[in-house]
C-alpha cells in the first residue's frame, strides 16, 4: 500500500500532483498526474479493470489524457479576480475582473506568478518620469495606450529613442530597445529560459521533464541536456526516484548557471565587465551513485 493509501497512487512532491500507475508483466505504466486523489484513484480503478477484461494495452495506448489545470476560479490576485477560464488566440487564460470594474485575460502564470496584477489601470498611477529600466531611460508620458496600460517615450543607451508600455517597464519585460536583448538571452551556447521553463516537450507522457519510459531498460529514465550535453542519469523502477534524479542534476548544472547568467546581465547593463563563468558539470559523487533502481 502506498503512502496514499491507494495502491499505485501515490504524491509526487516535484509536480505538486498525485501520480497514478500501475504494474502488469513486470513493467510499471504510467496512467497520469492529478490535481487530486480521487482522480488518481479512478485512473487507476480503470485501468484494473482493463486488465480484467484483456483490453489494457489497446486503452492504455489509445486513452486520452486530459491537461491538468488548476482551477483559480474566484481566487483573487492583487487587483484581480479570477472569474472563468477562456481561450485567446489558441492560448488559455483566464478571464479576470479588475477591482476598478474592468475584465481582462491573464495567463495562470502571471496571476500567480504576480507579474499581472491589475488590467492596467495600477500600472498607469505612478509617474515613471525620469526613471532608469534596465539601458531604458523614461523620458516622458505618452497618450498611446497598449492593452490598457500608459505607454511611455524611452531613449535606450544606444541613443534610440522607443515607446514601451508601462506594463513592460514594470514587469522587466523590456529593458532596451532591442539592441542588447539577443546577446543576453543566448550566452555561452545556452538560452537561460530553455533551462528556467518548466514546460514539457509534446511527446513527453511521463510528466516530468527529463523523465521518459524506457522500452530497453523497462524503468524510467532520467536524462538531462546541457550545453548541447545529453547526460543519463540512470534507469529506476519508481518514477520518482527518476524524478529526483533529474531534480539533482538541474540543481548542480542549471542553478550555478542560472545565477551567472543573472549576474552578467547586471554587468552588462551597468556597462561593467561581465564576470567569468564557473566551470560546471556533474559531481564525480553524483555521477557513480546514479542508476540505482529502488
Amino acid at each position: 500500500m502506498s503512502e496514499s493509501g491507494i495502491t499505485g497512487v501515490n504524491w509526487l512532491s516535484r509536480s505538486s500532483k498525485w501520480l497514478a500507475q500501475i504494474a502488469l508483466n513486470k513493467k510499471r505504466y504510467h496512467l497520469g498526474l492529478y490535481t487530486n486523489i480521487e482522480d488518481a484513484q479512478k485512473a487507476r480503478e480503470q485501468a484494473e479493470a482493463k486488465i480484467a477484461d484483456g483490453t489494457f494495452f489497446e486503452w492504455h495506448k489509445n486513452r486520452k489524457r486530459p491537461r491538468q489545470y488548476e482551477d483559480l476560479t474566484g481566487q483573487k490576485f492583487n487587483k484581480l479576480t479570477a472569474l472563468y477560464r477562456d481561450h485567446k488566440n489558441g492560448k488559455a487564460y483566464w478571464v479576470c475582473k479588475c477591482d476598478c470594474g474592468n475584465e481582462t485575460y491573464v495567463r495562470a502564470a502571471a496571476l500567480k506568478g504576480g507579474l499581472i496584477r491589475s488590467c492596467g489601470c495600477l500600472l498607469n498611477i505612478r509617474d515613471l518620469t525620469g526613471e532608469r529600466v534596465g539601458r531604458l531611460l523614461v523620458l516622458e508620458r505618452t497618450e498611446e495606450r497598449s492593452k490598457g496600460s500608459i505607454v511611455w517615450k524611452c531613449q535606450c543607451d544606444c541613443g534610440k529613442i522607443v515607446r514601451v508600455s508601462a506594463a513592460a517597464l514594470n514587469n522587466g519585460n523590456k529593458k532596451s530597445c532591442g539592441c542588447w536583448d539577443g546577446s543576453v538571452r543566448f550566452v555561452s551556447g545556452t538560452y537561460a529560459s530553455v533551462l528556467k521553463s518548466k514546460n514539457l516537450p509534446k511527446n513527453n507522457k511521463s510528466g516530468i521533464k527529463g523523465v521518459s519510459w524506457g522500452r530497453k531498460s523497462g524503468k524510467w529514465d532520467a536524462n538531462i541536456t546541457f550545453k548541447k550535453k545529453r547526460y543519463s542519469l540512470g534507469s529506476y523502477d519508481d518514477i520518482n526516484d527518476a524524478a529526483k534524479a533529474r531534480e539533482l542534476a538541474e540543481e548542480q548544472l542549471f542553478r550555478p548557471f542560472l545565477e551567472w547568467h543573472e549576474a552578467y546581465i547586471q554587468s552588462v547593463l551597468k556597462g561593467e565587465t561581465p564576470p567569468k563563468e564557473p566551470y560546471i558539470q556533474l559531481t564525480k559523487e553524483y555521477m557513480s551513485d546514479r542508476g540505482r533502481s529502488s
